[in-house]
């Protein structure tokens, strides 16, 4: 897979929000990410792989650690939030302003990966806080809308 950017900023390049904002990334049949590349590339993104093969060993990817990822940022108010964990967990999402009132939720239960998609376009422009709780950890993103 080859993507070129003749302008090389990328999809998304926070010196310019004006050009719009994009994201590139890989699944999997069941939502889980494989691949996520940074908006801000520059002028190429180039990953080889293989569909359709077999052979004797399972190639099975698993994270370690739970990952959280909230792109494009800046944002225009399109957001998606990707997360992906070790083993099967429940928690929710949370969006916070900076004064820390709770502007959006989404709950989930027994995932192991998913991504959100959220509608932030009617919120002020500014600073927010994406947290995802589980029963053993918290992480946190900032998050900046520009429109």
């Amino acid at each position: 897979f080859e993507l070129t950017d003749t302008g090389e900023d990328g999809l998304s390049f926070w010196a310019n929000a004006n050009q719009g904002s994009g994201y590139l990334k890989f699944k999997r049949m069941n939502n889980s990410v494989v691949k996520n590349f940074g908006p801000d590339f520059g002028g190429k993104i180039y990953q080889q792989f293989t569909v359709g093969l077999t052979n004797d060993v399972n190639e099975n990817v698993y994270t370690n650690k739970t990952i959280l990822s909230v792109y494009p940022n800046p944002s225009n108010g399109h957001i998606f939030i990707d997360v992906d964990f070790s083993s099967k967990k429940a928690g929710i999402i949370e969006i916070t302003d900076v004064l820390g009132k709770i502007v959006y939720t989404h709950s989930f239960a027994a995932l192991t990966a998913t991504t959100v998609e959220a509608d932030l376009s009617s919120f002020k422009n500014g600073l927010y806080f994406v947290t995802l709780k589980t029963d053993i950890e918290v992480l946190n993103k900032k998050l900046l809308l520009a429109k």
